[in-house]
């Protein structure tokens, strides 16, 4: 009877040792899957990030061809109407023809033959002549300068600004055409762009300045310049 007991007792604690051997080696299992778990979690939360960095590159990528194919169609549509200009403005020949039938002063022609004979210099004189509103000499320096074919998309802008100025809006529209065929991405292109759409109002012809107002309201949004295009603009629209 001692013996079947002794038995007995003996089995139960191999049992009992066996099954918290297997409990905490389960245990164990457990955590080591837990940790298992844990690091797919962070590989998880890693892929994630790296996805919406991702999702972000493309839907930046996407943002950045709408604006090309915006600025594009801008260029396409700025170049359009330059050439529209054509029949708005004086032809070159004719501008010529005025330009040589121009009679000057004494004083004038003693201006014309004391312009610096260095460039730059004659370009900033230039410069400086046209910001104190001294347009006529202003004029000759610029026009020595597109003799010479030196930096001819702002000579050209200058000088359609001192026409513009001088209300001869017909060669201003001639100048401002030749610098933007130039170039159209120069800082001055928006006043350029307004000036050209005052000239066109002044000529009459309200449909091609409501053009320009348009364009420079679309492409230079925050500049004062498409402020005044769009009081030109609702002007011409109350009419």
């Amino acid at each position: 009877m001692k013996k079947a007991l002794f038995i007995s007792s003996l089995v139960y604690c191999f049992v009992i040792n066996f099954a918290y051997a297997n409990e905490a080696e389960l245990q164990q299992k457990i955590n080591e899957q837990n940790e298992k778990i844990d690091g797919l979690t962070s590989v998880v939360e890693g892929l994630n990030d790296k996805i919406q960095a991702l999702e972000e590159i493309v839907k930046n990528k996407d943002a950045q061809s709408e604006e090309d194919t915006r600025n594009e169609k801008l260029i396409k549509d700025l170049a359009k109407m330059i050439d529209d200009l054509d029949n708005k403005c004086v032809k070159k020949d004719e501008l010529k023809a005025m330009l040589e039938s121009q009679k000057y002063s004494n004083e004038e022609t003693k201006t014309v033959a004391n312009i610096p004979s260095d460039e730059n210099k004659i370009f900033e004189d230039a410069k400086a002549l046209f910001r104190n509103k001294n347009y006529q000499k202003s004029k000759e320096y610029f026009l020595e300068l597109d003799k010479k074919n030196y930096k001819t998309a702002i000579v050209d802008y200058y000088l359609g600004e001192i026409a513009y100025y001088d209300k001869n809006h017909k060669d201003a529209l001639y100048y401002y055409k030749k610098s933007a065929k130039l170039d159209s991405n120069a800082s001055y292109v928006d006043t350029l762009l307004l000036h050209s759409g005052i000239s066109l109002e002044s000529t009459k012809d309200n449909v091609g300045a409501k053009k320009f107002y348009e364009l420079i309201i679309e492409k230079y949004p925050e500049r004062i310049t498409a402020k005044i295009a769009k009081q030109h603009l609702d002007d011409l629209s109350s009419k």
